[in-house]
Parts: C-alpha cells; sequence; structure tokens
C-alpha cells in the first residue's frame, strides 16, 4: 500500500488543501511550528480508520463548511483507488471509489487493512521524540508486551485482561482468605458437613448400608448355593448309605421332640408380624428421635440467631448507609465525566487559545466579559477604520494629483506669458486690422451704393407693379360684386387696394431710408495701406495673443480653484484625523479592555469576535463545570466521612477502608440482619412444624407398641428376648418336625414303616465312617443355614435403617443441600480452573510469541544499528529482569543503555522501531511515518539516519515530518514538501 495524494476539503487548519506523496522515495514533508504537519498525520489516519463524532468535531475546520477530504492509494492487487471520507456523509464512514467505477464501503476498507486498527499502526508504522523515552527502563516482560501488543490488538489489552484474570482469580479463591466465593462456600460445605457428620455418628452413611445390603443378598445367594451342594451331596450318596444317616435323624429327632413342650403357645405368624411392627416402628422411633434433636438444635438456632442480630437503631442506620451508596456512586459517576469533560475542555481552551497566537492563559479569561454591544463595537471600528484608509489613500491619492496639478499649470501660465505679446505690439497690430479693415469697408461701402441704386429700381419697379396689380385685381372683384349682387366682391376690391397702396408707401419710405444711409459715402479708394497677409498675419498673432489670455486666464482660474481644492483637502485631512485619532483611541480602549487584541489587525475583529465569544463560553462552562465538580466532590466527601464516622463510632475495621469495600461490608451487615431475620422465622416455623410432627410421630410409635404388646400377651412372655427366646424354641421344633417329616419322607421312599422301625432299632456302628461324612455333611448345612438366618437379620435390621434414613426429611434435606452446594463448589472451582489455565496460557501465549519473534527482531535491530552508528557497535542484546539493553562494541565491550549518550539511546530506539515494524509488518506493507524524532542527533548521526530511512524507503514508503532544515540537506534524492503560510488556508 503506498499513499498517491491528500486532498484535504477541510480538516483542523487545513483547508482545501491538495498535497502528492513520491510512493517509490523518502518523502520529506517541512514545515514550522504551527504549519499543519500534525495535522496532516491525523487526517491520513483519519482518512484510514476514521474518528467518532467527538473527534471529528474536534478537527472540524473553522473557516470551511466541510469537514472531510479524499486519500488516493496505490495496490498492486487493486491498482490506484481513493477513499473519501465526510462528517456530514454517512457519519464519517469511508466510500472507496475503485479503478473499475465502482464503489465499496467501510468493511472492504477493513478487509483491505488485514484486521489493521489505528493503535496498531501508531505502534507499528509510527513513532516521534516522546516514544524515545521508553527506552531506559525497558525490560524483557516490556519488550515481550511491546511484541505482543503490536502483533495482537494493544498492549493495554492484553495488560487490562491479564489484570481482570487476576482480580478474578482472587475474587474466586485465595488461600488463606475469607471473602472469595470458593473460601465462603468451602466454610459453608464444612458446616453442612459437620452435620451430616452428625448424622453419620448415630447411623451408617446410605452407600455403605447400601453396599452391605448387596454384601448380603450375595451371601444369601452364595449359601444358598451351598445348601444345595449339601443338598445335593447326600441325596447323591448311596441310598443305603443314605438310608443309615436318616435313621439315626430320625431316631435323635424322635429324642428331641421328645425333650419339648407338646404345645408352645405363640401368636400366628408372630416373628413375622413383630418385624413388620419393628421395622415400622425402628424408622419411627429413630425419626422421633431425630424430631427431638431438631426441635432443640433449632431452638438454639435460634436463640444464636437473636442474639447475634444488631439492634433496630443500628440496623436503620446502616441500612441508610446503604440506600446512599446509589448517590455516592452516582457522584462518583459524574465526578469522573465531569473530570473527563473539564479536562476535554481545558485542553480544547489552551490548544483554541494557542491556535490564536495569544498570551493570554486560561485564567486570564476569568476576568474578560463581553458585552452586548461590543460586536457592534467592533464591526463599527472594523468599518471605520476600512473607510479611514479608504480616505486616506484617497487624500494622497488627491494630494498628490493636486500637487502634480498645480506644477503643471504654472509651468504651463509661466510659459504663455514668456510667449505673450507686448501691449504695444497688440496695438500695431490692431492698428493694421483696423487700417485694412477701413480700407475694405469703405470699398465695401461704395459696392453697396451701386448695389443700393439698382436695388432702389428694382423695389420701385416691383412696388408700382404691385400696387397696379393690386388694383386691378379690386377692380376685378369690384365688377364680380356689381354684376353678381356679392357684397364681399367691394369688401375684396377695397381690400386689395388698400394693400396695393401700404406696400407702395411703406416701399417707398424704405427706399428714402436707404438713400438717407447712402448720402455722401462715397471714398477714394485709390492706396491700399495693409495687405490682406499682413492684415491676416496680424489677426493670426492676435487670435494667439487673445487666445494665451484666455488660457492664463483659465489656468488662473485653475488654479485658484486648485488652492481651494487644497483648502478643502486640508480641512478634510484634518478630519479624517480627527476621525482616526477617535477610532485610534476606540481601538486602544477596546484592546485595553480585551489584551487578546493586541495581537490581531481590527480587520480580522469582526470574525474573531465569534470565535473569542465562544472561547469565552467554552470557559464559562469549563468553570461552571468545575463548580460542579466542586459541589460533587463536596457532596460525595460528605458521604464517604458519614460512612467513615459510622464505622468509627462502631469500632468496626476492615483489612482495606475503602468507601467501597464500606459499602459492601455494610451490605453485607442490612443482607445477614434479613438473613437472620428470615431464618429466625423459618426456625420457628420449623419448631413448629417439628413439634407438630412430634406429636403425630408419638402416635404412631403408640399404635406399633400396643400391637407389640398384644404379641408378647400372645406368647405368653413379658419381654422381647424372651418373645425371640419362645420364637427360637417353635422354630427349633418347627426344624426338628420338618426334618422328621423330610427323613421319614426319605425314608418311605425307600422302605416301609415296619422297616424303618427296624432299622431305627438295630445297631448301626458298622456304617460309623458313613455316618461321620453324612454328619459332616449335616453340620455344614447347618452352619450354611444358621449363617443365612444371621444374613437375614442382618438384613432386616439394614432394611429398618434404610427405611428410617429415607424417611428422614432433615437427613434428605441436608443431603439435597450438601450436594446442590457440592455441585456449586464444583463449578466455582471449574470456573477457577478455567480462569488460572486462562492466566497460564495467556503468559504462554506471550512468552512463546516473545521467543518467536524476539530473535529475528533483535538481529535487524543490530543491523540497523550497526548501520546508524557507522558499525561502532556490532550487537544489540535484548533487556532481561535483572538488567536492561545492552550493546557491543567493536572492541567487544558492552554497555547498558544508561551508559550510552542521549543520541545513541535514540539511535538504539529507532533501530528498534524499525526492526518491529520490518518483523511485524510481513502481513502489511503499509507506508512508515516518523515525525521528528532525530531532536538529540548531532550532523553525523542525522546523516546516518537518512541513508538508512532512504534505503528502506526504497522497499517500503517514508513520509519524514519535520521542522529541522538540516534534514532537508540528507534528503538524498528524496521528495521535499514545504508547508508554508502560502499554503495554509486556517
Amino acid at each position: 500500500m503506498k499513499f498517491i495524494r491528500a486532498s484535504i476539503y477541510g480538516f483542523a487548519k487545513w483547508n482545501d488543501f491538495q498535497i502528492d506523496f513520491q510512493p517509490d522515495e523518502l518523502e520529506v514533508i517541512y514545515g514550522e511550528n504551527e504549519s499543519g504537519k500534525s495535522s496532516l498525520q491525523q487526517f491520513i489516519l483519519f482518512m484510514l480508520f476514521g474518528l467518532p463524532p467527538k473527534k471529528r468535531t474536534f478537527f472540524r475546520s473553522r473557516t470551511s463548511g466541510k469537514m472531510g477530504g479524499m486519500l488516493t492509494i496505490y495496490e498492486e492487487e487493486i491498482g490506484e483507488y481513493k477513499i473519501e471520507r465526510v462528517d456530514e456523509a454517512r457519519n464519517g464512514s469511508a466510500k472507496c471509489l475503485l479503478p473499475n467505477g465502482e464503489e465499496a464501503d467501510e468493511e472492504w476498507l477493513k478487509s483491505r487493512l488485514n484486521g489493521m486498527t489505528r493503535q496498531t499502526y501508531r505502534s507499528i508504522f509510527s513513532f516521534d521524540a516522546l516514544d524515545l523515552t521508553a527506552l531506559k527502563t525497558m525490560k524483557e516482560e516490556d519488550l515481550g508486551e511491546i511484541l505482543l501488543g503490536i502483533g495482537l490488538t494493544g498492549s493495554t489489552d492484553i495488560y487490562a485482561v491479564e489484570k481482570r484474570l487476576d482480580s478474578k482469580i482472587n475474587e474466586l479463591f485465595k488461600p488463606f482468605g475469607k471473602k472469595p466465593v470458593i473460601n465462603q462456600q468451602l466454610d459453608y460445605l464444612e458446616d453442612l458437613n459437620n452435620k451430616v457428620q452428625l448424622f453419620k455418628s448415630h447411623e451408617k452413611t446410605y452407600d455403605e448400608k447400601m453396599v452391605k445390603l448387596v454384601e448380603i443378598n450375595a451371601d444369601l445367594e452364595r449359601l444358598q448355593q451351598v445348601i444345595q451342594m449339601e443338598k445335593k451331596n447326600v441325596s447323591e450318596s448311596d441310598k443305603i448309605r443314605q438310608a443309615l444317616p436318616n435313621l439315626i435323624r430320625l431316631n435323635k429327632y424322635e429324642d428331641q421332640l421328645e425333650s419339648y413342650p407338646e404345645v408352645i403357645p405363640f401368636p400366628k405368624d408372630g416373628m413375622n408380624r413383630w418385624h413388620a411392627v419393628k421395622e415400622k416402628i425402628l424408622p419411627l422411633q429413630s425419626e422421633l428421635a431425630v424430631l427431638h434433636n431438631n426441635a432443640t438444635s433449632y431452638n438454639n438456632k435460634q436463640i444464636e440467631l437473636k442474639e447475634s442480630l444488631m439492634d433496630y437503631e443500628t440496623y436503620d442506620e446502616v441500612k441508610r448507609l446503604v440506600d446512599t451508596q446509589k448517590d455516592y456512586n452516582e457522584q462518583i459517576k459524574e465526578m469522573k465525566n465531569l473530570k473527563y469533560a473539564i479536562k476535554e475542555q481545558e485542553a480544547g481552551l489552551k490548544n483554541e487559545l494557542k491556535n490564536i497566537d495569544t498570551k493570554l492563559e486560561i485564567n486570564d479569561l476569568d476576568d474578560i466579559s463581553l458585552a452586548y454591544q461590543t460586536e457592534n463595537k467592533w464591526i463599527q471600528l472594523y468599518e471605520g477604520s476600512q473607510q479611514l484608509r479608504i480616505e486616506k489613500e484617497k487624500l494622497t491619492q488627491e494630494k498628490a494629483v493636486q500637487r502634480k496639478q498645480k506644477k503643471e499649470l504654472e509651468i504651463s501660465l509661466d510659459s504663455l506669458k514668456d510667449n505673450q505679446l507686448t501691449p504695444k505690439q497688440v496695438d500695431e497690430l490692431s492698428n493694421r486690422i483696423q487700417d485694412y479693415n477701413n480700407y475694405h469697408y469703405q470699398e465695401k461701402e461704395n459696392k453697396q451704393q451701386a448695389n443700393f441704386k439698382a436695388i432702389k429700381n428694382q423695389k420701385q419697379k416691383t412696388s408700382f407693379n404691385l400696387f397696379v396689380g393690386s388694383a386691378l385685381l379690386g377692380i376685378l372683384f369690384g365688377l364680380i360684386g356689381f354684376l353678381q349682387g356679392y357684397l364681399w366682391g367691394y369688401g375684396v376690391m377695397l381690400v386689395s387696394i388698400g394693400v396695393g397702396i401700404a406696400q407702395w408707401i411703406i416701399s417707398k419710405r424704405s427706399v428714402q431710408t436707404m438713400e438717407q444711409l447712402f448720402t455722401n459715402n462715397e471714398t477714394n479708394l485709390d492706396d491700399i495701406p495693409v495687405t490682406l497677409e499682413e492684415k491676416e498675419e496680424a489677426e493670426q498673432l492676435l487670435a494667439d495673443y487673445d487666445e494665451s489670455l484666455r488660457q492664463a486666464e483659465t489656468i488662473a482660474d485653475k488654479l485658484h480653484a486648485n488652492n481651494i481644492d487644497q483648502i478643502k483637502w486640508q480641512e478634510r485631512h484634518e478630519l479624517t484625523m480627527q476621525t482616526a485619532n477617535r477610532i485610534d483611541e476606540k481601538i486602544r480602549h477596546q484592546r485595553k479592555l480585551y489584551p487578546i487584541l493586541e495581537t490581531i489587525d481590527v480587520s480580522n475583529w469582526p470574525s474573531f469576535y465569534h470565535t473569542f465569544k465562544s472561547l469565552l463560553q467554552q470557559n464559562l462552562d469549563w468553570r461552571k463545570k468545575g463548580q460542579q465538580l466542586n459541589a460533587v466532590i463536596m457532596k460525595e466527601t460528605q458521604l464517604r466521612e458519614n460512612v467513615m464516622k459510622f464505622f468509627a463510632d462502631k469500632n468496626w475495621e476492615l483489612d482495606y477502608k475503602s468507601i467501597d469495600a464500606c459499602f459492601a461490608f455494610l451490605q453485607e451487615k442490612v443482607e445477614e440482619h434479613d438473613n437472620k431475620l428470615h431464618l429466625i422465622e423459618q426456625y420457628v416455623t420449623w419448631i413448629e412444624t417439628t413439634d407438630e410432627q412430634i406429636e403425630i410421630m408419638k402416635q404412631k410409635v403408640q399404635v406399633f407398641q400396643t400391637e407389640l404388646a398384644n404379641l408378647l400377651k400372645a406368647a405368653e412372655v413379658n419381654t422381647e428376648e424372651e418373645f425371640y427366646q419362645k420364637n427360637t424354641l417353635l422354630e427349633d421344633k418347627k426344624k426338628i418336625e420338618i426334618k422328621r417329616e423330610e427323613v421319614m419322607e426319605q425314608l418311605s421312599m425307600i422302605f416301609s414303616e415296619e422297616k424303618i422301625g427296624e432299622l431305627i432299632s438295630n445297631d448301626m456302628m458298622d456304617v460309623t465312617k458313613i455316618q461321620e461324612k453324612q454328619e459332616d455333611y449335616r453340620n455344614k448345612l447347618e452352619l450354611a443355614e444358621q449363617e443365612i438366618e444371621e444374613r437375614r437379620k442382618q438384613l432386616a435390621a439394614i432394611n429398618a435403617d434404610l427405611a428410617n434414613m429415607e424417611s428422614s426429611d432433615e437427613h434428605s434435606q441436608t443431603m439435597h443441600r450438601f450436594h446442590l452446594e457440592n455441585d456449586e463448589l464444583k463449578k466455582l472451582s471449574e470456573k477457577w480452573a478455567i480462569l488460572k489455565s486462562a492466566k497460564e496460557m495467556l503468559l504462554e501465549t506471550k512468552k512463546s510469541y516473545r521467543e518467536k519473534y524476539m530473535t529475528r527482531m533483535m538481529e535487524q535491530t543490530s543491523a540497523y544499528f550497526a548501520i546508524l552508528t557507522n558499525h561502532a557497535y556490532t550487537n544489540v542484546y535484548a533487556p532481561t529482569e535483572e538488567k536492561l539493553f545492552q550493546v557491543e562494541s567493536v572492541d567487544h565491550l558492552r554497555y547498558t543503555v544508561n551508559e550510552l549518550s542521549q543520541g545513541t539511546k535514540d539511535q538504539l530506539y529507532i533501530a528498534l522501531r524499525l526492526a518491529i515494524s520490518e518483523v511485524m509488518s510481513d502481513a502489511h506493507r503499509m507506508p512508515f511515518i516518523i515525525d521528528d524524532a532525530f531532536v538529540h542527533f548531532d550532523d553525523i548521526r542525522v546523516e546516518n539516519m537518512m541513508l538508512l530511512i532512504a534505503s528502506i524507503a526504497k522497499k517500503r514508503q517514508v513520509l519524514l515530518f519535520t521542522c529541522r532544515r538540516a534534514l532537508i540537506n540528507n534528503a538524498n534524492g528524496g521528495k521535499i514538501t514545504v508547508l508554508s503560510e502560502s499554503v495554509r488556508k486556517s
């Protein structure tokens, strides 16, 4: 990716500005301080990654209606495309104009950036002088954090995740803590376990009894198999051999039966009935005992809980303080918001004060206030100063014109005076013209006299002819009137004759007058005094003389007018100066009122008014927020002091006295008190329920005890032991009778009754061995049967115990709670184990990530550092936990970073940053931006640095922003762009 062109519509100080970049060599962008270098960098980042609305407002141009611009980029895979962002369109998101004419959106741009963010870009591809200070105390872990932070999405996030993991782990469990959740759960489980152990002291555990039950059933099955086997052995004996033992047993049984009473009183199915009652009464008696124990335990717990309760006054105070926690948290939140807003606004104020190039500080704004008529005054002063400037320019021009005009007029007047005729010459020329005129006038008179005579004769002849014609015309009309009888004919006749007579009289008088005029005017014209040429020459000279007089008079009038204009100019000049003094006085007054105007020309006052008014309003808002912050702090302090005072009054102490811990402690106290009250109510309910259960249980036991007494009475015994003995006696007798019957039945299958009787009476000493063997079988059989009986008794007892345990609610409830809480402990333990594993994985990831890139990065750093130091140092060694960065010189001596000069330290850090960008940018070939990072470099270091950057620029585009002219001289053929006031539109 390479930058081709940046077109800025409006951004910070830039307005309608365009700059072309050099993609294949070093680009050096030079500008003095405040020339807009940082704004240009921020614009490039804005085009790539965008900005939130608040930041876009901060960078909005003050002189442009639009905020945004266009960045032209070249990529080999796509070609040349453009990224456009405008604040007013698409909420500041990007519009990408592709070479094929299509448009792409923000998501397409993010995919092209391959996950690159603003923070990652600044971490890898950009640095300035402020970043160089991080090298002094950097350890191995810090360097690993840098690598991890750059490779992932920011070391701050990784650090925060690690801290959150530690916090979560400590919240769950501490080896010696009491507050963590798992520690509390263990304590609670220990209490439950003690209760369970209490039950175990009275009876075996349910699992053990179930195991025992299974074992007994297995023994019964085994013993049954033994019995069957022994019986099989007996049955398989020889019939004859078998008969002898049967006869012996028969004889024995007969003898035994004789020893028993003939009738043994015992209830029918008494033993089963006894066991059935016992199976029912034993659980009831056990449960009754448990209920008595529970009632006692509940009473004791209730007393303990009541004694541990807080008094009502303390409880009410604690609850009231807990209720203030929400208000306190709101104050804390508002305090944070206000502090952030104040900091942001203060930075904005300082930035604006810096932008308007004034020496005012923020505190100076407190003493400044704008009156409502100030804007009009500033506009009037601006307009007045503009008019005054125009008037002064006009007066200056008029003064110059007047002086020039006066000088020209005076020169012209002097020239005319020098060329004018003398009075004598004028008289001579006038006489010459007079003589010529007199001569020619007389000649004219003579000609006129001759003409008059001809005219006189012609006029007399014409007058006579007109008189004759009028008379004839009158006569004619008179005849017509006479002949036709028309009166008007006579009238016309009289008029016509009258007109003829009148014109004849007038003509005659005119001729007489002319005769008088031309009488005696004839003169002799023999001599000609002046020729026509002389007369014309004289006339021309006089005409020139008259013209010069006229011109001189005109010039004199103009000089007079010029003097008047000068007087008027002087009056206007004095009036203008008075106006200028008044305006200057007003300007000085305004600058005295507002010192900030000292460095601002009056022409900029109207536009500056709104900026200044906004600045004062921002300062007022900033001060108000400060007052709000003080009020919030006072309220927060009051709430904190109330809590702390309460703790002091109650002599309550915590391991750490943070207000949040105090509120949590108070909340725990309230919850503990409420839980105890609830538990007391529960105990009361349990006691009442237990008492009712005891009464019910006693009635049930009484019923079964009555039934047992009836069984004892039927067996004619008084005690349970005697009942069992009589049952045993009866059972033994029945067994003997059964065995006798069995023997008789077996023998009857082989022998007749007579034969059996005979066999009994016979001597059986000859078959002793057989009898012994058969006796051995019988003994084994009896042992198995006795063991079965014992197992059956054990089975009955276990069944009774299990029935008792299964019917006990307290035991099941306790076990249920124990298992639930144990499951909860397992979940918490699993969560703790997950968090612990996550932390270990995070640490392992950091370690592996560091090991993965550390070697390559340090090799690249060593190479760059050697170039920058003219190979004075050959190797760079990464920091460890015990040591800082070390460098090795050509003579194999090692130095720590603190033993290097500041310039060498900066060279080392720049080499490190360049190496990091080289190692970490495999997936991103983006331009590198450096901003004045060589402030501590001498000329040699600057030359080496520029050579290295120029070599890097051949592989990847590099933009170097600087305010140092020395770097321009070391640009090594790179393109140099100078940012000057001529290109700024701020």
